[in-house]
């Protein structure tokens, strides 16, 4: 192989590599990193009757976070107080969650850049079903 064409396969190896590196300015998901205001209920609901359980709500305001997650298509949401929950989201901003039972489904969406809304669970039994329903509006500076 001439010397002329083997620097020219290695300067297409190079372009090509360069092109696919996924730039985050490009990500759809940037549109919804930043700064978040979030409020966030946690929910238990108890089929059994007291003294085994009760059912309550704790509703928590938080001012909070969106960043970038471990994979190509997930986002990293800090709602609350040492509560962070890793979802996947699409280009369309429909986030999927885990269900308990491992089943993956719908769990809410982005409107927009700057609101969002969804609901993911902790715990499941025949007993009980525990999880969150968070909403946020994104703190545009």
């Amino acid at each position: 192989m001439k010397p002329q064409h083997f620097f020219c396969y290695l300067a297409v190896i190079a372009v090509l590599f360069t092109a696919c590196k996924k730039d985050k300015e490009k990500d759809y998901r940037a549109q919804w990193v930043g700064d978040w205001d979030f409020t966030s209920v946690y929910s238990f609901q108890c089929d059994a009757p007291p003294p085994w359980c009760d059912s309550y709500e704790i509703e928590y305001h938080y001012i909070g976070k969106i960043e970038f997650g471990g994979s190509d298509t997930t986002i990293l949401v800090h709602h609350a107080e040492e509560k962070t929950v890793e979802i996947d989201v699409n280009f369309l901003g429909e986030i999927y969650v885990y269900d308990w039972w491992g089943s993956y489904r719908l769990g809410g969406n982005f409107i927009g850049e700057t609101d969002v809304s969804f609901k993911y669970q902790t715990g499941h039994s025949p007993m009980f079903n525990a999880g969150w329903i968070i909403t946020g509006k994104k703190i545009v500076k």
